[in-house]
């Protein structure tokens, strides 16, 4: 993947040291560093440019455009747009092969569109180019062959393509800021391969009692190996925080997120905050923007914007 000279330019956001408290290479300026507060629609300007999107904490949604239906499919209370200006940079998208690419939960159709999300994302980055978002991209409900999908994905993404990364290594902040990189679990699909990232998603959770016993557990230490194991920060950490079972009496998304969301906040809370921390993607269900803010935040030491 090759990237133009306005492309750089854009990403050079994170070396102006009068709008962005840099100094340097790129890097924060001590002084700086906390005058400068990050925004829920722009805390990536503040991020030297050079860094590795892996050696960030971005937060994300599981399951990004599933909003109704039964318990058992609902993941989230907000659209993609509302999630974009909350500070969600990390999207789960997971579209059938049919024209302007369905999304789905499982077998059920989530009313949006892959067209659709990426239009919202035109919008979003035109009006923040210091942004990026990262997509995943999972085929959903339909069992086309690799090539099938991937002449689906081409068809359906060309008018997209001057936002589009498809690199197959994660590119810097400065490369991806002003466009939308995909990560691929969809053979056919261009991009970061997710067998790349080092993820942790143990989504089968029978009951309340697992998600606090069994599924916690599992996200703690997944999140604690983000910052501590792989010292280069070369490689995507990936976790979810999300959990399903069915049928009843197991616990849907919902009844899970009520167990993971305060353990998660209280751990986050009484965690110090410290600049460099790298937590890796943290997705989450039913994103509001407290639990987003308090997750970006660790990328400035913090636990708010303020």
């Amino acid at each position: 993947m090759t990237f133009s000279r306005r492309d750089l330019l854009l990403g050079s956001l994170g070396a102006s040291t009068v709008a962005l408290g840099l100094s340097g290479a790129g890097t924060l300026a001590p002084s700086l560093a906390r005058a400068a507060t990050p925004t829920a629609t722009s805390w990536m300007r503040a991020i030297d440019g050079h860094r590795s999107l892996a050696s960030l904490t971005i937060p994300g949604t599981h399951d990004t455009c599933a909003l109704n239906y039964t318990p058992f499919v609902r993941c989230q209370s907000y659209g993609p747009r509302d999630q974009l200006k909350m500070g969600v940079r990390f999207f789960d998208l997971r579209p059938a092969d049919e024209p302007d690419m369905p999304i789905h939960h499982g077998p059920v159709y989530v009313d949006n569109t892959m067209v659709n999300v990426l239009n919202g994302c035109r919008s979003f980055l035109k009006e923040h180019p210091s942004e990026t978002v990262l997509v995943l991209i999972k085929q959903e409900h339909t069992t086309s062959s690799a090539a099938d999908f991937g002449a689906r994905w081409r068809r359906t993404t060309k008018p997209f393509n001057d936002i589009l990364l498809t690199p197959e290594k994660l590119p810097t902040l400065a490369e991806a800021r002003g466009k939308v990189v995909v990560i691929t679990r969809a053979g056919g699909v261009p991009g970061v391969p997710y067998s790349s990232a080092v993820v942790s998603d143990k989504y089968e959770v029978t009951s309340r009692d697992n998600a606090r016993d069994v599924k916690w557990p599992i996200v703690r230490s997944a999140l604690n190996k983000a910052d501590s194991w792989d010292s280069s920060r070369s490689k995507l950490h990936i976790t979810f925080c999300s959990g399903n079972g069915t049928p009843r009496p197991w616990a849907d998304p919902g009844d899970i997120n009520e167990v993971i969301e305060p353990l998660l906040r209280d751990w986050l809370t009484k965690r110090t905050a410290r600049s460099g921390e790298r937590l890796g993607v943290v997705l989450v269900d039913f994103a509001k923007k407290a639990k987003i803010e308090q997750i970006a935040a660790r990328n400035f030491g913090r636990n708010t914007w303020a």
